[in-house]
């Protein structure tokens, strides 16, 4: 099978699916449980990280109401870079 690439020159079209690697997990303060959560884009490698959960969910939302602009998306989102 031929994979076709996109030319340098070709403008990013709109991503209509994405795959990331979630992770989540739970950081003890006290008495509160802050839960914590990170995606990552396997294709990349590029990672956003969430100090919440409401913040994960509004970067969905934001992505998914876009139509998945790759570079709005990324912009918006907090990147971490491991």
């Amino acid at each position: 099978m031929k994979m076709k690439s996109r030319q340098h020159d070709q403008p990013l079209q709109p991503v209509h699916n994405r795959s990331y690697i979630l992770r989540l997990w739970r950081e003890d303060r006290s008495k509160a449980v802050d839960w914590r959560a990170s995606l990552e884009i396997p294709e990349t490698g590029k990672r956003f990280g969430f100090a919440s959960l409401e913040q994960l969910f509004a970067f969905l939302i934001d992505w998914s109401e876009s139509n998945g602009d790759k570079q709005q998306t990324e912009e918006k989102g907090k990147e971490k870079q491991c």
